[in-house]
């Protein structure tokens, strides 16, 4: 959120080779970090309450806000384990082909 908020300073002082640079970061992972922004809020509670990890957030915030959602739910599997039902998170490869499967 932060990288975005400079982004959107109307002064235009920052850009996102600026921003890299001062953060001894790739452009890449600025532009990347940015897109998180675009995550729907319940998407995003989840990222932040490591619910979900970066990899999965970022695949999911390169879909539009009514897919994000069933891909949400996709990033979990139903498990039996001696405590009962619980959902897992699957790997990353997994939402990765589930996304191009089901919904691109």
């Amino acid at each position: 959120m932060g990288f975005r908020s400079l982004l959107e300073l109307k002064d235009g002082t920052y850009t996102v080779a600026s921003i890299a640079a001062r953060a001894g970061k790739s452009e890449a992972y600025v532009y990347s970090r940015v897109k998180l922004t675009d995550l729907t809020p319940p998407v995003a509670e989840a990222f932040l309450n490591d619910k979900i990890t970066a990899g999965h957030a970022l695949l999911i915030a390169k879909l539009p806000a009514a897919q994000q959602q069933e891909a949400f739910a996709a990033s979990f599997r139903s498990m039996w384990t001696s405590e009962g039902n619980t959902q897992v998170l699957i790997p990353v490869r997994e939402l990765a082909a589930w996304i191009e499967s089901n919904i691109l």
